[in-house]
């Protein structure tokens, strides 16, 4: 936060407007991660206002993503929806891929808090087609696993086993521990679930 701080004073000083974005954004996703929920939404907003005004679409996107992540932390879910697809729309605009499948990925999330269960699988299969497209393994990954604890959810238990089992293969040739351990996790959550049905 300190650094950030420093940062932001001195792009002030220079009147460096894109400086002083990239220190809002950071002051922002730092109070996030302390809860600082109050305090990142304020640096989050400060960093859109920058963004509009120099016609920065790409950050603007970004931001609406952080605040997105905020709101549904909040259970804000309707605002955090409207967020994501601010974020979504701006993608497309861009056609910047990869943030428009992020931006599905947390659009789907939400749904899925929201018990919106057909919804979020929808949001999930069209985050994993643009995760392939653009041959992003780690959001392939996240996005099978996503989607297969969605379909848990709603018991279709062959699918969801089938996308698990791929996102393990993909997981173990990219050699990510942490990625192969969620995908674990998740098996074990589906084999647990179908001996209690």
């Amino acid at each position: 936060i300190n650094y950030y701080q420093e940062d932001l004073q001195i792009a002030r000083k220079i009147n460096h407007v894109q400086w002083q974005s990239n220190a809002f954004s950071g002051l922002g996703v730092a109070y996030h991660c302390l809860k600082n929920y109050e305090q990142a939404i304020q640096y989050h907003q400060q960093d859109l206002a920058i963004c509009q005004k120099i016609g920065d679409r790409k950050g603007e996107a970004v931001v609406w993503g952080n605040l997105g992540n905020i709101y549904a932390e909040l259970n804000d879910l309707p605002q955090a929806i409207q967020c994501h697809q601010q974020d979504l729309a701006i993608a497309k605009e861009i056609g910047d891929i990869q943030g428009e499948c992020y931006a599905s990925g947390n659009i789907a999330n939400v749904l899925d808090s929201m018990g919106k269960y057909s919804a979020a699988v929808e949001q999930y299969q069209y985050a994993l087609f643009l995760a392939q497209k653009i041959g992003d393994n780690h959001a392939v990954v996240l996005s099978m696993c996503n989607l297969a604890d969605t379909l848990i959810k709603i018991q279709q238990f062959n699918e969801a086993e089938i996308h698990l089992h791929q996102a393990l293969a993909i997981s173990q040739s990219m050699g990510e521990n942490s990625t192969e351990a969620l995908v674990r996790k998740n098996l074990a959550a589906l084999y647990s679930k179908i001996k209690t049905t």
